[in-house]
């Protein structure tokens, strides 16, 4: 007689970052994630979306809550979302090459091509065998062909056109989220290294 193969919750399967959380989760965000699967399993994204933002205002950056935060926006194609989220997850943990990837995507659907750029050269540089390298090269050329225009009338302005172009774009996501006085102190930095 031959043993079943015990199969893995779709706990288990989750990425590493995703089951990192605590030594000790306390038990209800244990069951608050258990619906949260449950949610996700029927496909009911907007619950799910309710469910997750709720524990991200109870536990704060926490990495299992941001990557679900992650999918179900992505699910939900809800791209501003997605980005907030997804930066959120790549400032608090190491970025794999999935996150890099999506972080780079985010930029580029969200039209911040200078911050879609440098995430992609970031990626290349950590993973230049990645499976999707190639594609991650094409992309990188495209960005540089439709941002030269732009690029040329930064570098009579700047010694580093391609970051300054990165930084008027976190300057504008900055804006565009609310959070002023990050795009204030980005706009300062920016102004003291190439003034």
């Amino acid at each position: 007689m031959t043993k079943k193969k015990k199969q893995r919750s779709a706990r288990s399967q989750r990425p590493p970052q995703a089951r990192k959380v605590w030594a000790n989760p306390p038990q209800k965000l244990l069951a608050d994630m258990d619906e949260v699967d449950r949610l996700t399993g029927r496909k009911k994204w907007t619950a799910a979306l309710a469910k997750l933002q709720e524990l991200d205002q109870a536990y704060p950056l926490q990495p299992a809550i941001l990557t679900e935060l992650v999918n179900v926006c992505y699910e939900l194609h809800d791209l501003a979302k997605y980005l907030h989220y997804i930066e959120q997850l790549a400032q608090i943990t190491p970025p794999d090459s999935d996150t890099l990837l999506g972080l780079g995507g985010a930029y580029l659907s969200n039209m911040y091509p200078a911050l879609a750029w440098q995430t992609f050269q970031r990626f290349i540089a950590q993973y230049p065998h990645h499976e999707r390298a190639d594609e991650v090269r094409q992309t990188i050329a495209g960005l540089e062909s439709g941002l030269h225009e732009f690029l040329q009338e930064l570098e009579s302005k700047h010694k580093k056109p391609y970051e300054a172009a990165a930084r008027h774009d976190e300057i504008r996501l900055r804006m565009t989220q609310g959070q002023f006085k990050a795009a204030r102190q980005i706009a300062n930095q920016l102004l003291q290294h190439d003034p």
